[in-house]
């Protein structure tokens, strides 16, 4: 199944039907919806707005697989009343606290939510991701090695392992026993400074499927040999310091989807 991030359109420009006829025409199987403050579903609206999207995404024959938010036990809560088993999140290192603080909070947060999670059926898919996140496969297992999948799983993005320098099949097998879904993305290191300056300075360009920097062909390969049946979800996230909004994600998705739908049939 293919899912699509729909955080490039914004609600003062598109709306939840905007965004289903746009995800169908594309082609995916349903969405992963933002649930975050200022998008068409929030913390605050859920109960109200959930049912609503959910709604218009069945009119076109799409499915709500996962939410992106923050670790909120209200949130996952509603989730699971309306049928939605992934909340996913990302660990944002703060360095005024350093890193093994950070994980501590953490960890108090995702212990205090595990009871919801159990009753509610809805797990926490915590993703991998650059800068200043957890951002390697190896990291993220080595923080949730004492939880129980059903409530902790990963969600992996080879494009942040390849810019954390891991390879993309390594992580693989590293998160392999608590795996819950694939992100897909792409992205390199572009040097955007002369090459004559004292230090070089990079920049993180994420682009389509065609330019990354790791392997779609041997990640899907690698993912069918392991007989993986789980969601393949596109992130559309494309330029650097700016990313590309709304309709202008089309095109670089649209690449992107037809490639994935080449490997996932086997040609």
């Amino acid at each position: 199944m293919i899912s699509v991030f729909t955080k490039p359109w914004s609600p003062e420009k598109y709306s939840i039907s905007d965004i289903a006829g746009r995800i169908k025409s594309l082609g995916a199987d349903g969405i992963e919806l933002p649930l975050r403050p200022g998008f068409h579903v929030s913390p605050e609206n859920i109960e109200k707005k959930l049912p609503d999207a959910l709604n218009v995404m069945s009119d076109f024959g799409l499915k709500i697989f996962s939410a992106a938010g923050e670790i909120n036990e209200h949130v996952i809560r509603v989730l699971g009343m309306n049928g939605i088993r992934m909340l996913r999140i990302m660990l944002f290192i703060d360095m005024k606290k350093a890193y093994v603080k950070s994980l501590d909070d953490y960890k108090r947060r995702i212990d205090a939510v595990i009871p919801a999670l159990e009753e509610s059926g809805v797990s926490l898919g915590i993703q991998n991701h650059c800068d200043y996140f957890v951002g390697s496969a190896a990291a993220l297992m080595s923080f949730m090695e004492s939880y129980d999948k059903r409530h902790v799983n990963v969600v992996l993005d080879c494009a942040h392992c390849s810019i954390a320098g891991e390879p993309a099949d390594m992580a693989l097998d590293i998160v392999w026993p608590k795996l819950g879904m694939i992100n897909l993305k792409s992205a390199y290191k572009k040097r955007v400074n002369a090459s004559d300056s004292e230090e070089a300075e990079y920049v993180t360009e994420w682009t389509d499927c065609h330019n990354s920097s790791f392997s779609w062909k041997k990640h899907i390969n690698d993912l069918k040999s392991r007989n993986y049946g789980g969601i393949y979800c596109l992130h559309g996230e494309y330029g650097s310091r700016v990313h590309l909004q709304g309709d202008a994600v089309l095109e670089n998705l649209g690449k992107d989807m037809a490639y994935l739908k080449k490997l996932l049939a086997g040609a």
